[in-house]
C-alpha cells in the first residue's frame, strides 16, 4: 500500500462571497491565498456535459457531448486554487514527500464553500508537472471531510464482499436492471472466479432489504440508480422501492443510520448509470457527504452519469486494486487511467472520492486476495461477451467487447465480433424508425421519426418579414416596431394572491394574527416576502420597455399539470420575425409566456397553438430553434447598451424543443465572431409537458446558475430578454425540418437583431404583486 503525507487545503467563504483558499496542514507548513473561480457556470455546465457520456437523463434521449479542452479548464482550476502562497506550499509539500519515498494526498475540504462542491476539482491540471494530478498515485485528490473516526476492523478477510442493490422504482424512469446487473457481474467475472470478490446482488431494492442484508458482513454497498437531492430538507436521496414496486425517497442521513452500524462496511460506490435520472451535475455528493458524516470511511460517488463501456473499466480496476490490499485513493486512481487510457471520451474523471478524517485506512485485507492475471481477465470478458451476443443482448456484449479491444487489440476475434454485432444493432434499427444506434454501437431509447442532424452554419439566415401576427388572448395596444425595439406588449402586473405561486401565501396569511385597527400583520408578513423575495428595492417605472417577473411564494411543480400556474398573467410571444416563403399550414401558430421566479429558479410556462406538433430533432441541440419549440434570449442588464454592441460572455440563447413524450433543453453561448453558436446539448433541467387539441404546453424550471447568474437573486434585479416560438414543417416522412414560422415578444426579432442584446427586451424581477 501506497504511503501519503496529507496537505490540507480549505476552501472558505465569507459573509460577502470572497473566497479563501487555505492550506491548513502539509509537510511544509501552512499557507493563504485569495481564491476566484476562473470559470463561468455555463463553462462548467458544458465542461460536465462534454466530459460525460452521450447524454440519456430523465428525458431519455441521447445527445453527444461536444469536444471540450480538459488541459485549459483544468489548467485554470489549478491555477487558481494553487495560486501564491499555496503554489509554492504545495511544490515544497511534494518534494518533501518525493524524498521520503512518499506521494502527496490532496485533501479537499469544500465545508467553508459548499458551493464551489459542484466544481469537477477531479480535472485539475498541473502545468508544471504537465499532467492531471489526480492520474497519478503521487497525487491523489480527496473531498475530505473533518468529522469524527469511527472504530473500523484492524483487518478484513478476503475476499472482498460487495452488496449490490440496482434501484428501478415503477414510476420513474426505467432502467434494465437485469442489464445492469450483467454488466457488473461479467465485467468482473475474473475475479469473481479467482475467489477475490464476491457480489451479492439484492432482489428486492427496498429499504428492509438492505437492512436485513448489511449486516452479513459485506465490505462494500454499490448503488445503481436514480439519486437527487430534496431541497426543502437540504440532503440527497437515493430513489428505493417500496413494496409495491413504486419509488421510495429515502434520505442520506436515514441510508447512513443502516450503514454506521455495519462496521465491516467500509465504503459506498453511489453510481447514477447512464439513463438514471439525477438532479443536475453533482449527482451523489450531498448523499456521499452525508454518508461519510454517519461514520462512513469512504464514499466513491460519481459526479455524473457514467457510459456502459467507462462503467466496465472502472469497476474491474476498482475491485481488482481494492482486492490486492491497496488503499481506495490507488484504486480510484488506477480506475481512473483504465477509462483514461482505454476509452476515447473524458469520463475519468467523474469518480470523486470522498473521505473522512479516520486515521485507519479503510480495506486493510488479512492478506492479500488471489488475483487473476491479465490473460484471465481477457479470457473472462471474451466469454461473457460471446455469451452475451449470442443471446441477443448486445448492450452487455458491445461495451464488454469494446473495452477487451481496447485492452488487447491483438484480439481479432473480439475486433471481428465487435464488428458484427455493431452492424447486426444498426440493422436491427434500421427496421425500427423509433430507434437509433449511436456510433458506439448502443442503440439509444425510442425516440419519435426525425430528421437527420445537419450543419447549422449551412443554413441560411432567415428574413425578418414585418407581417404581425395575431396573438394568444388580449393584449394592450402596441407602438409601432421599428420605433419601439425592446417591449412589444404593456404589461401592468397585478398578481392575484389566488393562483398557485401566492396562494401558499394567502393561506399561510389566513391563519396568521392580524393588526386590528388594519386587518393585517406587516412584520410577518414582511419578513415571509423578505425571505421569498429580498429586501423591497425600487423597480423601474412601468412602461412598454418593460417587463416585470412577479415572485412566487409558493413555486410551480415541473409535472406536466399546468393547474399550478393560475393567473399569472400572460406575455404574448406572437409577432411574426420569420414565415417560410413555402409554407402555407403555419397561420395557427402563436404562443403565450407566464413568468415566475424565486431566488433558486426562473420558472417558464408556455402556452404554444400548434395544432399539428413535429418533433424537434434530438441529435441536433443547438438547432431546436428549427423545430416545434420555444426559446429565450438572456442576459444582464442590458438598459447601458448601445443598439450596435455585440454578445456579452453571460448572454444565452436557450432553447426547449419538443418531442412526442418530453421537452429538450439546451443551448447556445456567443462564439469568437459575437454570434450565438453551439455550446451544450442538454441543461438538466426540469420540465414538463401536456398536449391539447389546439397545441402544447411546456414547463421548466431553470436554476439561475444554467442562466450565468452566479448569486441568488432579489427584487430590482434587471436582465435583458426576449420571448419567442418556432413551428417546423416536414419536408416529408424521413427529410429534414425546415423552420415554417417564428414569432416572438420582439418584433424586430431575426437572425441579426439576436445578437444585439441592446435590441432584447428589459426584464425586471419584481415582488409578489407589482
Amino acid at each position: 500500500m501506497r504511503a501519503y503525507l496529507d496537505l490540507d487545503l480549505a476552501l472558505v467563504s465569507d459573509r460577502g462571497g470572497a473566497v479563501q483558499a487555505r492550506v491548513t496542514s502539509s509537510p511544509a507548513g501552512v499557507a493563504e491565498a485569495a481564491f476566484e473561480l476562473p470559470v463561468t457556470p455555463m463553462e462548467l455546465a458544458r465542461f460536465l456535459v462534454a466530459t460525460g457520456p452521450a447524454r440519456t437523463p430523465a428525458r431519455g434521449i441521447s445527445l453527444s457531448p461536444s469536444p471540450v479542452d480538459l488541459q485549459d479548464i483544468g489548467g485554470r482550476l489549478n491555477d487558481a486554487i494553487f495560486a501564491g502562497d499555496i503554489r509554492a506550499c504545495f511544490q515544497r509539500s511534494l518534494a518533501l514527500a518525493e524524498q521520503q519515498g512518499k506521494g502527496l494526498r490532496i485533501r479537499l475540504n469544500l465545508s467553508g464553500a459548499p458551493d464551489l462542491a459542484g466544481v469537477p476539482w477531479e480535472y485539475l491540471y498541473s502545468h508544471a508537472l504537465s499532467r492531471f494530478l489526480t492520474l497519478s498515485t503521487d497525487t491523489p485528490l480527496v473531498r475530505f471531510l473533518d468529522t469524527p473516526a469511527r472504530s473500523t476492523p484492524s483487518g478484513l478477510d478476503p475476499p472482498l464482499r460487495v452488496l449490490v442493490m440496482i434501484s428501478s422504482p415503477s414510476d420513474a424512469a426505467q432502467l434494465d436492471v437485469q442489464r445492469e446487473a450483467e454488466l457488473l457481474r461479467t465485467t468482473t467475472a475474473d475475479l469473481t472466479a479467482a475467489g477475490s470478490l464476491e457480489l451479492v446482488f439484492l432482489d428486492s431494492a427496498t429499504l428492509t432489504g438492505l437492512q436485513h442484508a448489511i449486516y452479513q458482513r459485506f465490505h462494500v454497498f454499490h448503488f445503481i440508480g436514480h439519486g437527487g437531492f430534496d431541497r426543502a430538507a437540504g440532503t440527497g436521496v437515493l430513489v428505493l422501492e417500496r413494496e409495491d414496486g413504486t419509488s421510495h425517497l429515502v434520505s442520506a442521513a436515514k441510508l447512513g443510520t443502516l450503514l454506521h452500524d455495519a462496521k465491516s462496511c467500509q465504503l459506498a460506490v453511489l453510481n447514477a448509470c447512464e439513463g438514471a435520472q439525477t438532479s443536475g451535475q453533482d449527482v451523489f455528493s450531498g448523499v456521499g457527504q452525508t454518508l461519510v458524516r454517519q461514520g462512513l470511511p469512504a464514499v466513491v460517488a460519481m459526479q455524473s452519469e457514467i457510459s456502459d463501456r467507462a462503467a466496465v473499466a472502472f469497476s474491474h480496476e476498482f475491485y481488482y486494486v481494492l482486492a490486492s490490499g491497496r488503499s481506495v485513493e490507488e484504486a480510484v486512481v488506477e480506475a481512473r487511467k483504465a477509462i483514461y487510457l482505454t476509452y476515447e471520451d473524458s469520463e475519468w474523471g467523474t469518480p470523486v472520492l470522498l473521505r473522512s478524517a479516520a486515521e485507519e485506512q479503510p480495506f486493510l485485507l488479512t492478506r492479500p486476495a488471489a488475483l487473476p492475471t491479465r490473460d484471465q481477465h481477457w479470457a473472462a470478458m471474451r466469454a461473457a461477451a460471446q455469451e452475451a451476443a449470442a443471446a441477443g443482448s448486445d448492450r452487455v456484449a458491445v461495451p464488454l467487447l469494446q473495452q477487451l479491444v481496447a485492452e488487447n487489440p491483438d484480439d481479432d476475434g473480439a475486433t471481428a465480433l465487435l464488428a458484427r454485432v455493431q452492424t447486426d444493432a444498426r440493422a436491427d434499427a434500421s427496421h425500427d424508425p423509433a430507434q437509433r444506434v449511436r456510433p458506439d454501437g448502443r442503440a439509444d431509447a425510442p425516440v419519435q421519426p426525425g430528421p437527420q442532424p445537419r450543419d447549422q452554419a449551412s443554413r441560411p439566415a432567415p428574413p425578418a418579414p414585418p407581417a404581425p401576427f395575431p396573438p394568444v388572448g388580449p393584449r394592450t395596444p402596441r407602438p409601432d416596431p421599428r420605433r419601439r425595439r425592446r417591449l412589444t406588449t404593456a404589461v401592468v402586473l397585478t398578481v392575484a394572491l389566488g393562483f398557485a405561486g401566492v396562494g401558499g401565501y394567502a393561506v399561510w396569511r389566513s391563519v396568521q394574527p392580524t393588526d386590528s385597527a388594519s386587518g393585517a400583520s406587516p412584520s410577518v408578513e414582511q419578513a415571509y416576502v423578505v425571505t421569498a423575495c429580498g429586501e423591497e428595492a425600487e423597480l423601474p417605472d412601468p412602461s412598454p420597455d418593460l417587463v416585470s417577473i412577479p415572485c412566487a411564494l409558493q413555486a410551480p411543480v415541473m409535472d406536466g399539470d399546468m393547474s399550478d400556474w393560475g393567473d399569472v398573467p400572460a406575455w404574448h410571444a406572437s409577432e411574426t420575425v420569420y414565415a417560410n416563403p413555402e409554407d402555407a399550414g403555419a397561420a395557427d401558430f402563436a404562443s403565450a409566456w407566464y413568468l415566475v421566479w424565486t431566488r433558486d429558479f426562473l420558472f417558464v410556462h408556455v402556452e404554444v397553438l400548434d395544432p399539428v406538433p413535429t418533433p424537434v430533432d434530438p441529435y441536433s441541440p443547438s438547432a431546436f430553434w428549427e423545430g416545434d419549440g420555444v426559446s429565450f434570449e438572456f442576459g444582464s442588464d442590458p438598459r447601458a447598451l448601445a443598439d450596435t454592441e455585440r454578445l456579452r460572455p453571460d448572454d444565452l440563447h436557450v432553447l426547449l424543443g419538443v418531442t412526442a413524450e418530453r421537452v429538450l433543453t439546451a443551448a447556445n453561448a456567443p462564439g469568437g465572431r459575437g454570434t450565438f453558436e453551439a455550446a451544450i446539448g442538454d441543461l438538466g433541467v426540469d420540465t414538463g409537458l401536456q398536449f391539447t387539441e389546439q397545441g402544447y404546453l411546456i414547463e421548466a424550471a431553470f436554476p439561475w446558475s444554467t442562466l450565468n447568474v452566479a448569486s441568488p437573486p432579489a427584487r430590482g434585479d434587471v436582465f435583458g430578454m426576449n420571448l419567442n416560438a418556432s413551428n417546423a414543417r416536414l419536408n416529408g416522412p424521413t427529410a429534414p425540418t425546415d423552420l415554417a414560422r417564428m414569432v416572438s415578444s420582439n418584433p424586430i426579432r431575426t437572425s441579426a437583431e439576436q445578437n444585439l442584446p441592446g435590441l432584447w427586451h428589459t426584464a425586471v424581477l419584481a415582488g409578489p404583486s407589482a
